[in-house]
């Protein structure tokens, strides 16, 4: 017995982005952009399967007219977690081998470090500082997580004291101007940073407390603390960019949908030195660079939507009448859907549910 697909529900598609991407993307986490105009790809390819620490990952190096430069799958490593660094090489972390590779874009390995000799912890991601150093993020099965920074050589610089701050999951990491560092902890729902004695700092969101209320997070995969002391945020379940402010005021960032589609799940988020985002939009399997005017400027990924009316629905109950009541759990509402897919009631949307 086969099935086939007759419709969607609570989704309206735009024009198809695959033409523009000769690899297709699962679930971007990473954006960069070189001096050179080329974008690295983090996209992490092992989401379907029920493990409690996924290893599968795969970086792109693409240039800007989407052709593959490098593509660490196909050179064998397929749990590669990259991010450029000077000379317009790449660093490759191996989340299997506990190994830091140094390449360059045509795959060739320049140096290794053995991580293990630093900690017993799994690899998970690495970032390139400003003072020509990685920072690198590792934890266990049980979240034990611990933040490393090793120079050029992969010897130990620092390792973050954890008696005083704890993160539970880090899915973004960024050292900030006084060696302290910018986590943003997706299982915590904030994003918080800590000085170089592992004191805690600013923190946005409320410690295990999710919600869409424009003072929290839930599930947060991305943040970069701006020139200004504010701090771009990837609240990745709300569908949602923010903009929090040094008072802590948060505006989000809103593209118009008609232009740019719905976001769904942004996992990153940066803005580059002449005002442009990079920004993951993982949801929709595509990456976008807009500019100031929140217009796309570049893109590589597959076909979008221009408007979800659902998110992350977890249950649906036919009446005799052909209309169906939804829980829209993302959108932290039930909704009543004609048979024509529209929305003909919406019930308790006014904050009384969460998530279900």
């Amino acid at each position: 017995m086969s099935w086939n697909l007759l419709r969607e529900i609570g989704i309206d598609y735009v024009e198809d982005a695959s033409a523009c991407a000769d690899v297709r993307l699962s679930f971007p986490v990473l954006l960069e952009r070189g001096v050179d105009g080329r974008y690295l790809i983090v996209d992490e390819i092992g989401l379907k399967k029920n493990l409690t620490v996924l290893n599968e990952c795969r970086t792109l190096l693409v240039d800007s007219e989407h052709q593959t430069i490098f593509d660490s799958a196909a050179c064998g490593f397929d749990d590669g977690y990259g991010c450029l660094i000077d000379g317009g090489r790449i660093a490759l972390l191996r989340r299997t081998t506990w190994e830091l590779l140094i390449l360059e874009p045509s795959g060739e390995v320049l140096e290794r470090f053995d991580l293990s000799v630093h900690t017993q912890l799994a690899p998970r991601l690495v970032t390139w500082t400003p003072r020509g150093t990685f920072l690198l993020a590792l934890l266990d099965s049980v979240y034990e997580v611990d933040i490393l920074e090793i120079d050029r050589r992969g010897r130990l610089l620092w390792r973050l004291p954890t008696h005083e701050a704890r993160f539970g999951c880090p899915t973004g990491v960024q050292q900030l101007p006084d060696g302290g560092v910018l986590v943003v902890d997706e299982f915590g729902h904030v994003a918080g940073e800590a000085g170089r004695d592992g004191e805690p700092g600013w923190q946005f969101g409320r410690h295990r407390d999710p919600s869409s209320r424009p003072d929290r997070l839930s599930n947060p995969m991305g943040a970069r603390r701006q020139a200004d002391g504010g701090h771009l945020i990837a609240d990745t379940r709300n569908h949602r960019i923010l903009d929090v402010s040094q008072d802590g005021v948060a505006r989000r960032i809103e593209p118009d949908e008609s232009e740019v589609g719905a976001l769904c799940s942004p996992t990153f988020v940066d803005r580059l030195p002449g005002g442009n985002l990079l920004i993951c939009d993982a949801g929709n399997e595509r990456v976008l660079e807009l500019d100031a005017g929140l217009r796309v400027v570049w893109q590589y990924g597959r076909q979008v939507a221009h408007e979800r009316a659902l998110s992350y629905a977890r249950s649906v109950e036919l009446h005799p009448d052909g209309t169906l009541l939804v829980a829209d759990t993302g959108h932290n509402r039930l909704v009543s859907l004609a048979k024509d897919g529209r929305v003909e009631r919406v019930l308790d949307a006014n904050g009384g549910l969460f998530w279900p």
